[in-house]
């Protein structure tokens, strides 16, 4: 345990900077995730499905039963400390059960866990230890059971892989992969991020191609990043002013570190601190033009666990040699050795299973949310459901020239069949907002501007959508045969694929200012509203649509509270968001660029009347102090009838 102290300990003792509101709530609460009956697999061979039941995070059953024989071993032969390791099997064991639950209720820090079944990792090290008993002292026995073990773990082993090149796992993929799926840092809810990053991020500057610092006083000229990296980044920097408070895309952290260096080479330290609208980094810098040097230094709390960790493994390291001094057995090491290559050798054979190879895909990459929502590479094919016997069409590569467009202008989809066998009929399907697979969480943002268009030649040309705000613009393709009838689509494993989008398209952050349009309010900090326009959708919901510019950079992640109000002042819809749920942030927004935003499927509170006057009030807020920094009323607002928009501009 001490070990591993430079992981765990400064995770807990960092746990009252980041956010963990939600970490053990609803379906990630520990009290959900017990095992009883299902503690044990009940196949011989061990089961690596993963279903509603997660039978894969059970014990397997032989593991279990050899630990049954070399606990009574253990506990029959051991003679100092016999108890030792069958007594940390059994709590490990009970620690998954329900029988713990008054442990986990006490225990606050254990509660991080979330998943009673992570402690199979624990329980696993001290049943490895029981089950060596068995063996103890016959290599025969040891070898037996050896390959038992292996048989029974890799005989049902998945070897399906997921198609990537290794020049597929970059920084870039990696982002695409938490804006598509939202696993923010591989968490499904931005656990761990810092305290003060609110709202949470569900995009980047990297991924909107928007990295920009923005001067919250003072006058910059300009600001250019000169590199950038996990752990560090270089800015150049002028400032015209006698100084300047400069906010940088980055979150804050208390560890980054920065210095600046002036132009006749002296440096300076220089304090950061979080910008309250965003938590991204703030510093203030003097005038003129300078470097600024950013990295990531280390707490206390990792120093200090790191020489934890250190020191143990040197403990551990001279005891084992004081031990073996007096009992060096060189041929159980040696025959040791050659059981963990025999191991090694068994898991390349499983795996390497898969009848191709990743570079005979060329630039296919496609993401399906469901099942392998990183860029992946693997051919899809076509079949007909009613004609099963049929050949399918097997999609090869897909090729989007250029990759990056600006909103409105032309690119050309390259499709590549084998055997030049296309579908009869291909449509390339361009939506908003792109990439969302949430069907529900759709519908509650945009104006759902779409485009079909044929495809159904080798090499067709298409137009990006003109409402498409800046960062990727996935497509979808959509195959039927001649009588126009859907063709389904899976993987060449037979896996079924739901919605799958192509990869390759983005839409140019630089993207030309519109025309401004007339304005229907302004705001305290400088936002304007253009146009709003509302419509009730059913009897339940109601749709607001407002348009919004800036006419400079904003640092922060706004968040606007929408309220539809009847004469007598009762509300009777509400809504808070961020434009487009987030995927458009203030932050991202160029100035005088329109930002078409949306908030559907809004909960109607009271009746609405046809023809009644109602008013509604907007309000700009940060979220991290729910200080308000805008706030309007639109008054006589009136709704002609029940399905028809009324626009206010």
């Amino acid at each position: 345990m001490m070990l591993s102290a430079w992981f765990w300990l400064p995770a807990l003792m960092g746990t009252g900077q980041v956010q963990l509101d939600e970490q053990t709530t609803g379906y990630l609460n520990y009290a959900n995730h017990f095992r009883a009956a299902n503690l044990v697999q009940p196949s011989l061979l061990f089961d690596y499905t993963v279903d509603a039941k997660l039978g894969v995070f059970g014990m397997g059953l032989v593991q279990a039963l050899l630990c049954l024989i070399g606990l009574g071993l253990w506990i029959g032969r051991i003679k100092t400390g016999r108890w030792l390791i069958p007594v940390l099997f059994v709590l490990a064991t009970l620690l998954i059960t329900p029988l713990s639950a008054p442990i986990w209720q006490a225990l606050k820090p254990l509660q991080l866990a979330q998943f009673p079944w992570r402690v199979l990792s624990l329980q696993s090290l001290f049943a490895a230890l029981l089950i060596g008993k068995i063996a103890d002292g016959s290599p025969t026995r040891l070898y037996g059971m050896a390959m038992l073990l292996l048989v029974v773990m890799l005989a049902r082993l998945p070897n399906e892989r997921l198609w990537v090149n290794s020049a597929d796992v970059t920084p870039e993929q990696l982002r695409l992969f938490e804006w598509f799926s939202g696993n923010i840092g591989t968490t499904i809810r931005a656990e761990y991020l810092p305290k003060t990053a609110l709202p949470k991020p569900v995009t980047g500057p990297a991924v909107l191609g928007q990295t920009q610092a923005v001067a919250l006083t003072g006058e910059m000229a300009a600001a250019t990043q000169l590199s950038a990296g996990p752990t560090s980044q270089q800015w150049q920097i002028t400032v015209n002013s006698p100084q300047a408070e400069i906010v940088l895309p980055l979150l804050y952290w208390q560890p980054w570190r920065a210095s600046s260096v002036a132009q006749d080479g002296s440096t300076s330290a220089v304090m950061l601190a979080p910008n309250l609208g965003s938590g991204w980094v703030k510093a203030t810098l003097p005038q003129g033009q300078q470097q600024l040097n950013l990295w990531l230094d280390k707490t206390p709390d990792q120093r200090g666990a790191e020489w934890v960790s250190v020191l143990t493994a040197l403990g551990l390291a001279g005891l084992g040699l004081w031990q073996g001094r007096q009992r060096f057995d060189l041929r159980r090491m040696a025959m040791s050795a050659l059981g963990v290559v025999i191991g090694i050798g068994l898991m390349q054979n499983v795996t390497a299973l898969t009848p191709q190879t990743n570079a005979a895909f060329g630039d296919l990459q496609t993401l399906d949310f469901d099942g392998r929502p990183y860029p992946h590479r693997a051919p899809l094919q076509f079949w007909a459901a009613d004609q099963p016997d049929t050949p399918p069409y097997t999609l090869l590569s897909a090729k989007i020239t250029p990759s990056q467009v600006q909103a409105g202008q032309a690119f050309t989809l390259s499709l590549q069949w084998k055997d030049d066998l296309a579908p009869p009929q291909v449509q390339v399907i361009q939506e908003l907002p792109s990439g969302v697979a949430n069907a529900d969480l759709a519908s509650r943002i945009f104006r759902y501007a779409r485009s079909v268009t044929p495809a159904n030649t080798s090499s067709s040309q298409h137009t990006a959508l003109p409402e498409a705000p800046s960062g990727p613009l996935l497509l979808k393709l959509a195959a039927s045969d001649a009588s126009g009838k859907a063709l389904s689509a899976t993987l060449l494993t037979g896996n079924p694929l739901g919605e799958f989008w192509l990869l390759g398209l983005n839409i140019a952050a630089t993207q030309p200012a519109p025309e401004v349009k007339p304005t229907l309010r302004e705001f305290a900090n400088g936002l304007r509203l253009h146009e709003l326009d509302w419509q009730q959708q059913d009897g339940d919901h109601v749709c607001i649509r407002p348009v919004w510019s800036s006419p400079h950079p904003i640092a922060d992640a706004l968040q606007v509270s929408i309220r539809i109000r009847n004469a007598a002042n009762d509300e009777v819809a509400t809504v808070d968001g961020q434009p487009h749920l987030g995927l458009s942030p203030t932050w991202s927004w160029l100035p005088d660029q329109m930002i078409r935003d949306s908030y559907c499927r809004v909960p109607i509170q009271n009746h609405l009347q046809a023809g009644d006057a109602y008013q509604i009030q907007l309000i700009w807020y940060r979220v991290s102090d729910q200080a308000a920094v805008g706030e309007t009323t639109l008054s006589g607002a009136r709704l002609p009838e029940m399905n028809g928009w009324h626009v206010l501009k």
